[in-house]
C-alpha cells in the first residue's frame, strides 16, 4: 500500500479493477475543506497511466461526477496527480455488496429486487437527464 497519495493517507485496500485500485483513505490537513473524514481513493494503476484513452476516461469521470448531485451517485471531492499517480477522492459507500447479499441469502425477495431496480433506474435517469450515459453498469 502507498502511505499517502496527494493529500490523503491510505488506510487499507478496498478493491482493484482493470485500470485502478481503490483504497480507504483519510484526508490530511492539506485536503479540501468539505472532504469527509474517510474517502474512497481511486488511484490509476501505473500501466494505465501510459494509455491515453484510459487517462482521458479517468479524468472525464472525475469531472462529471464532481458536477452531479444525486443520492444514488457517489460524490467526488477531489482529483489530481501526485508522483505520477492520478487519483480521485470520492464518497465512501460503506455497506454490503449485492454479491455478498446474494451469497448470504441466495436470492432477493421480489420487493428487494424491485427496490434495487428502482434505485438504479432513478440514478441512470438522472445521468441521462444531465446529458451523460453510464456505459459500465454492473451488479457489484
Amino acid at each position: 500500500l502507498p502511505e499517502q497519495v496527494g493529500a490523503y493517507r491510505v488506510d487499507s485496500l478496498i478493491g482493484e479493477g482493470a485500470a485502478a485500485i481503490v483504497y480507504r483513505a483519510h484526508p490530511t490537513a492539506a485536503a479540501a475543506g468539505d472532504t469527509p473524514q474517510t474517502v474512497a481513493l481511486k488511484v490509476l494503476k501505473p500501466e494505465a497511466m501510459t494509455q491515453p484513452q484510459v487517462l482521458a476516461c479517468f479524468q472525464f469521470e472525475a469531472r462529471v461526477l464532481s458536477r452531479l448531485d444525486h443520492r444514488g451517485i457517489l460524490r467526488v471531492y477531489d482529483a489530481g496527480v501526485d508522483d505520477d499517480r492520478m487519483y480521485t477522492a470520492m464518497e465512501l459507500l460503506d455497506g454490503v455488496s449485492l454479491d455478498n447479499v446474494l451469497i448470504a441469502n441466495k436470492r432477493l425477495t421480489p420487493a428487494q429486487s424491485v427496490d434495487i431496480a428502482r434505485q438504479v433506474a432513478d440514478a441512470l435517469d438522472y445521468l441521462h437527464r444531465s446529458g451523460y450515459v453510464h456505459r459500465d453498469v454492473k451488479p457489484a
